[in-house]
């Protein structure tokens, strides 16, 4: 039975593999028994696998208020008037603002019969529903399921450090998810955090051994899930009544809306037509909440591939929920019989088998193989229901295309044996089969996924938060030289579009034609996905779109999914910047935009002077977004500019970024709104910062501007004559090997942008760095005193030599040796040169306001 499999599993992790968790053998069984799902003939009032009769407060059954008095919670919970219950709608198309409008006697079913709870205290923000749900406010406990059910919770956020894969990859938890909260109406969502980040530029990367279906797991930090939360109860809001009670009554709430976030996702195949809810780019690990790049939890190095058209997916969601007519089906598996062989010998250690499998719940099963091993799982999907007896039909197939290690065999109808053979030419990762049911209807079942997965050498199979796992656990872990890898190592396909940057200037009535060229480093066949509803056609792996001839200047923004078939994915964008007028650059520059623009201006390049086009300033966009002039650069790079005086309002700069997404890290420094400023944006999770501003009181405005980056390093000068540069800003950033340098312009008022692009003199390898350390300014702009000032050359082999008195630097003036201690008040200037065989052409200043020094007793 399940529940000899379970226990005999968790006997043998001994407390090593459950971690924090581990019990003795029969407080071990105790707890599945609790756990487990009920015996097939209980007699039942609804048809859940996990309760006999609604253990959750039904808020449209019975709304009168519940009080609970805990230590750890306390309150009266009631759901809004009557009169002021609303249900949301989308006023126009394109739009991703919800309005309310009063509920009434619509069919509707609106909010006020759902419930949400932080259960950690944090992100409670659904402002936008204020009032419009039951607020369960925040219990600092997961654990105390009987409050979750006596409010009917449907909601839950819950922040963990470092606990994406350690939430779903141990029996119990999985056991107690599918029980209080999958099976019982209530969505819990979480960040996958560190287990999820997809940083890496080069390679898919993550800790998930296997796919999931009963929770919410958001690529992000603390607070990611929260949009996605959003999403769900605005569709949720929108079902028919009778069809949410339906669902509330037999548990099955948050099934349908996980269910329907997936089944929304507006993703397209090469030929721009809907993807079936059993593909690839549908089901994974962790989602983007939110379908644009515009928040702090953006994925850098892959952000094509985690975004799409939010507008499409929240009106995806709200009319597949408006449409629900009757229940989604609900599917459920149960395991017949799971056994290995090696060498074509079929392994009868019972010790040896236990140890292989991992979890198994009604919608996750998770196999481990031993080298060489070839694993056969025998599944039967008939537990599976529809709320309205209707019959039902099952799918089970390979999620990933091209890991043709798997043969699936139906050998009864909902009966199928899964056979999966060692192959290690696959890259490194899990192997997911997804099997759903269906009752004839639009919205398919949940997934239910059976994972298998082939460890590396002392792979930990638990991934327990690493503040959780006791002292004693930790040692015999370590002790036995378990440690933490990462599941998936798939390079990503290397995508060629055969020009620079992401953008192509076309005009009205032009067809464009793009050659998709991806190849898979790994050597497996790459296909395409879109956006669904972008403009253009996929043929043989050419894009070709024909811009309308009734266009004025616009952008089209075309997003494609490079899959090569194992789990490995590389997203991109092409920018059709639509303009009546062409650019005249040089074919060492490109033109695109950064940020929410709806137009590009044109960019007419004449010797070393760049004339941008006449552009109202565009107040979608933020500073350093915008039309970008760029060419990439690797390694150090020195860059100039200069900016003639402009009329106030004018946004022009000069920016180092490190991708051509408007949200990507990157630094600027020129003139932004008209004012002389440096931004620093340091990580795609923050806002870009401004870490300089001009001071009017200073008399000539400079009309240079000079950004310099080596390794992390990034710094910002100004200069008036193109010889002493001051320095105004220095942050660290971490680049790609390549990233791009240029000119953004965000508009003026009417009048052209134009700026000149200058080499810098001498050797080309900057100036020397000024650094306070630790040591920061107030809000008044002055500095502790004394200060110690670090400088570093841009040459070691070459000299520095410093003046305090505003001279400038000769070859007899102090070398410099060792950190400058300022100790006057008030203003201090530090002019620095660099000297080898002669002194370098260009002075590095640096001014401090140092206050006065504490009088001593």
């Amino acid at each position: 039975s399940i529940l000899c499999v379970l226990a005999a599993c968790l006997l043998l992790h001994g407390g090593v593999g459950v971690g924090a968790e581990a019990k003795p053998p029969s407080a071990a069984a105790q707890v599945l028994a609790r756990l487990s799902p009920l015996p097939d003939d209980v007699s039942r009032t609804i048809m859940n696998p996990y309760h006999a009769h609604p253990a959750w407060k039904l808020w449209a059954v019975d709304p009168s208020p519940v009080t609970i008095s805990k230590p750890h919670f306390k309150g009266t919970f009631e759901p809004p008037l009557v009169m002021l219950r609303k249900y949301p709608i989308l006023l126009r198309k394109g739009s991703t603002k919800l309005t309310l409008d009063p509920l009434g006697k619509n069919r509707f079913a609106g909010f006020w019969d759902d419930c949400y709870m932080s259960l950690d205290s944090h992100h409670t923000g659904l402002g936008a529903f204020k009032n419009q749900f039951i607020d369960g406010k925040s219990m600092k406990t997961a654990r105390d399921v009987q409050t979750l059910l006596a409010l009917g919770v449907n909601f839950t956020s819950q922040s963990y450090a470092d606990r994406g894969r350690a939430i779903v990859d141990d029996i119990l938890n999985n056991l107690n998810t599918e029980r209080h909260f999958f099976f019982a109406n209530c969505i819990r969502a979480t960040p996958a955090h560190a287990s999820y980040s997809d940083t890496n530029m080069e390679k898919v990367t993550d800790l998930y051994d296997g796919l999931f279906a009963h929770s919410y797991h958001s690529v992000g930090q603390s607070g990611s899930e929260m949009h996605a939360i959003y999403k769900m109860m605005a569709a949720g809001a929108c079902m028919p009544r009778d069809t949410k009670n339906l669902l509330k009554k037999h548990g099955a709430y948050a099934i349908a809306l996980l269910t329907i976030f997936k089944a929304a996702l507006p993703y397209a195949d090469a030929q721009g037509q809907p993807l079936p809810f059993e593909h690839e780019l549908r089901h994974r690990s962790a989602y983007s909440s939110h379908g644009t790049p515009s928040h702090m939890h953006y994925c850098a190095a892959n952000a094509h591939y985690h975004g799409y058209d939010e507008s499409r997916h929240l009106q995806g969601m709200m009319d597949m929920a408006r449409g629900l007519a009757s229940a989604p089906p609900v599917a459920v598996a149960r395991l017949v019989r799971f056994t290995a062989e090696k060498n074509g010998v079929t392994i009868s250690d019972p010790a040896r088998l236990a140890r292989q499998v991992k979890n198994i719940s009604l919608t996750n099963m998770r196999f481990w193989g031993d080298k060489d091993d070839t694993l056969s799982v025998r599944i039967d999907l008939n537990k599976s229901y529809d709320l309205q007896h209707k019959k039902l039909s099952f799918k089970c197939q390979t999620l990933y295309p091209n890991q043709k290690n798997v043969s699936i065999t139906q050998e009864a109808s909902g009966v199928f044996l899964i056979r999966v053979q060692h192959d290690p030419a696959l890259p490194k990762g899990r192997i997911p089969i997804i099997c759903t049911a269906h009752n004839g209807l639009a919205v398919s079942s949940n997934p239910v996924f059976i994972n298998f997965y082939w460890p590396g050498e002392n792979e930990l199979d638990d991934y327990f938060a690493k503040g959780e796992v006791p002292k004693d656990v930790r040692l015999r872990i370590e002790a036995k030289g378990l440690k933490r890898l990462p599941v998936t190592v798939n390079l990503r396909p290397v995508v060629d579009f055969g020009f620079t940057g992401d953008a192509v200037r076309c005009r009205p009535g032009q067809t464009v034609s793009i050659d998709l060229k991806a190849r898979d480093p790994e050597g497996f066949p790459v296909t395409v996905f879109r956006r669904f509803g972008e403009i253009g056609t996929v043929e043989n792996g050419r894009f070709t779109a024909t811009i309308p001839s009734r266009d004025q200047d616009k952008i089209y923004r075309v997003h494609f999914i490079f899959s090569d078939g194992t789990g490995g994915y590389t997203g991109k964008q092409i920018k059709l910047l639509v303009s009546r007028d062409n650019d005249t650059v040089s074919k060492d520059w490109t033109v695109t935009t950064l940020g929410p623009v709806q137009r590009a201006v044109t960019v007419n390049h004449s010797g070393r002077t760049f004339t941008f086009g006449k552009q109202p300033m565009d107040r979608q966009a933020k500073s350093m977004q915008g039309t970008l002039v760029c060419q990439p650069v690797s390694g150090v790079a020195d860059l100039i500019c200069r900016i003639p005086a402009v009329k106030s309002g004018t946004d022009l700069a000069l920016m180092i970024t490190n991708t051509l997404d408007g949200f990507s890290r990157h630094a600027g420094v020129g003139l932004l709104d008209g004012k002389i400023s440096g931004v620093i944006k340091p990580r795609e999770q923050t806002w870009g910062v401004s870490t300089y501003q001009w001071d009017k009181a200073r008399s000539e405005k400079p009309e240079y501007f000079r950004l310099t980056r080596r390794d992390t390093s990034v710094v910002a000068y100004i200069s008036k004559d193109n010889r002493t540069w001051e320095q105004v800003m220095a942050g660290s950033i971490t680049f790609a090997k390549q990233c791009y340098a240029g000119l953004v312009y965000r508009g003026g008022p009417w009048t052209p942008g134009v700026c000149e692009w200058l080499s810098p003199s001498g050797s080309g390898s900057g100036l020397p760095v000024f650094s306070t350390g630790k040591q920061a300014r107030d809000k008044a702009g002055q500095y502790g005193n004394p200060l110690e000032i670090t400088v570093t050359s841009p040459d070691k082999s070459m000299t520095l030599r410093y003046t305090l008195d505003g001279s400038e630097p000769t070859a007899q003036s102090l070398a410099y040796e060792a950190p400058i201690k300022l100790t006057r008040p008030g203003r201090n200037e530090i002019r620095v040169k660099t000297f080898g065989a002669g002194p370098a052409p260009d002075t590095a200043l640096a001014i401090y306001n140092v206050k006065r020094a504490a009088s001593t007793p």
